[in-house]
């Protein structure tokens, strides 16, 4: 895949089985050997896919339907999500996985229907997200807020070992959710450099007619986006109801 090529979403809906399973694992196989990821990356998320297929089945949101697969495909990386789940299945089917469960950053995308299980792979190296002092693990859960805008609320700080999974998650709710995402920044206290770039990039993947709107900023993350001009390339709000409101026309 081409540097600086927009992200893009591939779906796959399956009845699960083992025909689903080889399926969402070529897939994966195909759309990693695409964005430019090592083979045995490749070869790893395959298995990890095939894996979740095969656990899927009893925890589907509807019992008698089908999986979905969606693959968002970058420079690079891409971020994989698998469901719907009925609630807690998300977790269910992660740790049915084994010693097959995915790297990454994995979280539960949780929707009115039900929950999505969605992982980041990246040829940049990602480590797991605990901030300096464990005291608050990082994470970003995405919701979908009245409007029909998503809403990614991340909790932690956004540094160099967690910015990775924040793009990734954030440029998967952009694909899916029409260009649109809010970023609630409540539970978060720390943003430097490279959370900075990720933003940066992050604008660069609005298409026209989208945009990202940044809400309950604390006073030092307000300042990063004033020094970097980021704060008038985003909408800023104090509320995550204002901020989608600010982007749902």
């Amino acid at each position: 895949m081409t540097t600086g090529a927009p992200p893009r979403a591939i779906t796959l809906e399956v009845t699960p089985g083992p025909i689903a399973e080889e399926s969402c694992g070529r897939l994966a196989a195909v759309t990693g050997t695409r964005c430019e990821l090592p083979v045995t990356q490749v070869e790893g998320t395959a298995a990890s896919v095939r894996a979740l297929a095969r656990v899927a089945a009893g925890r589907l949101a509807d019992a008698g339907g089908r999986l979905e697969l969606t693959i968002v495909e970058m420079p690079g990386a891409m971020q994989i999500t698998l469901g719907l789940f009925e609630p807690g299945g998300a977790r269910e089917v992660l740790e049915a996985c084994g010693d097959s469960r995915p790297a990454g950053h994995p979280i539960a995308l949780r929707t009115g229907a039900g929950e999505r299980l969605s992982f980041e792979v990246s040829s940049a190296p990602i480590i797991d997200g605990i901030v300096p002092g464990g005291q608050v693990p990082y994470s970003a859960v995405q919701t979908t807020h009245e409007s029909g805008v998503p809403v990614l609320a991340v909790t932690g700080e956004i540094d160099v070992s967690t910015a990775p999974s924040l793009e990734l998650a954030a440029r998967h709710a952009l694909v899916t959710g029409d260009h649109r995402l809010v970023l609630d920044l409540g539970g978060s206290s720390f943003l430097d450099s490279t959370g900075i770039r990720a933003l940066i990039g992050l604008a660069g993947a609005c298409s026209e007619g989208g945009g990202i709107a940044i809400a309950n900023m604390n006073a030092a993350i307000s300042r990063a986006l004033e020094i970097t001009g980021l704060s008038s390339v985003f909408s800023i709000h104090s509320s995550v109801d204002d901020a989608a409101r600010s982007i749902s026309g």
